[in-house]
């Protein structure tokens, strides 16, 4: 199973592209392969073969109505046949609410880290007005 990340554009048509990369995407969506558009490109996930003729039959079509096309690819190729579209953010995502060093912590294994953090703060010593005018430091 292949991910591929690509974007294609024409190059020397102006600065409105929107046209041109709506006629890719409605490649893309005819083609039925799992795909997701983003801001800077379309990821589409399926065989190598499907993925680049995919390209190829975008840049033929785009070609006949312009001189000029750019095309950027990006491949992620593994083997085995499990889908991963969007499994890479949800991933990181999961990761950054966890934060850094937290663990999953099971239920009956005790306090979570949030909680051990909870008591590291009620453990120091309080910052009030008065010692923050006198220049004290805790």
């Amino acid at each position: 199973m292949m991910m591929m990340e690509f974007s294609v554009f024409p190059v020397g048509s102006g600065e409105s592209l929107g046209a041109a990369v709506a006629q890719a995407v409605a490649i893309v969506r005819a083609s039925g392969l799992r795909h997701e558009v983003t801001d800077m490109g379309t990821i589409v996930e399926g065989s190598p073969g499907e993925c680049l003729r995919l390209v190829e039959r975008c840049l033929e079509t785009l070609a006949k109505t312009h001189r000029r096309l750019s095309c950027s690819v990006k491949i992620d190729y593994r083997t085995g046949g499990e889908s991963r579209l969007g499994k890479k953010r949800r991933s990181v995502l999961d990761r950054i609410e966890k934060g850094p060093g937290k663990k999953k912590v099971d239920q009956n294994e005790g306090a979570s880290a949030e909680s051990d953090r909870e008591r590291a703060r009620s453990d120091r010593p309080k910052r009030t007005r008065s010692t923050l005018r006198k220049g004290a430091r805790t």
